[in-house]
């Protein structure tokens, strides 16, 4: 990030990838929020987090740390719904325009009570074991480090439209309890990755050390 603001405590200019003055150890957070507020394009910033999830995850969970939007919560529910929503082409005979449009928003209502109650329960452990960032911090933190998961989603979505289930005889059954397992692991790996994510989440939006962001975030996925 090239933008700099002048620390108020010793007049130095300072990159804002610093939360704190690396001359004088001012805390610059409470000026960061105010500054990237301002020149900061919502969509432009929701992108280089994506764009940087995986290979940036200390600058990515740093920024979103200082700038709450809401443009990247709101894609990544969306995008859940929708990817959930694919799974009714596995069902041709069932699968209508308005029964689509029906299931996505059945899809998407079921997806922001899952990350509202998570969040909501994941916040308390938080709290109990220090953090301290309030309620919004876990929620934002939360639905971005759900991206790894969204991808296994996808992946599990894909596999199923391709190859649909086909219930006419018990040797077909028996594949499709083969396959449900297959999903359900690469969904578990997804959400173990998740968890790994949301630690940066928790470290800096909540103030932990690594081993218990570490350790509070995989006792909240566990439960999840």
């Amino acid at each position: 990030m090239e933008i700099q603001i002048k620390c108020p405590s010793c007049k130095n200019d300072v990159n804002v990838a610093y939360t704190f003055c690396p001359y004088c150890g001012y805390d610059l957070r409470p000026i960061l929020k105010i500054k990237l507020s301002k020149e900061i394009d919502p969509i432009e910033e929701f992108l280089y987090r994506v764009k940087n999830f995986f290979f940036r995850p200390d600058d990515v969970f740093m920024r979103i740390a200082l700038q709450s939007e809401s443009i990247g919560p709101i894609s990544i529910i969306l995008a859940m719904s929708f990817i959930i929503s694919l799974r009714l082409l596995a069902t041709p005979y069932a699968f209508t325009i308005l029964g689509f449009f029906m299931y996505f928003f059945y899809s998407f209502v079921s997806v922001i009570t899952f990350v509202f109650f998570f969040s909501l329960l994941i916040h308390i452990i938080v709290k109990l074991a220090g953090g301290t960032g309030g309620f919004n911090v876990t929620y934002i933190n939360f639905i971005y480090s759900m991206i790894p998961a969204l991808i296994g989603s996808f992946i599990v979505t894909i596999a199923t439209v391709i190859s649909p289930p086909n219930l006419t005889n018990i040797s077909n059954i028996e594949l499709l309890k083969g396959s449900f397992t297959s999903a359900l692991i690469i969904q578990a790996i997804s959400m173990f990755v998740s968890a790994y994510y949301f630690s940066y989440g928790l470290r800096y939006g909540h103030g932990f050390d690594k081993f218990t962001s570490l350790l509070v975030s995989y006792i909240s996925f566990a439960i999840i």
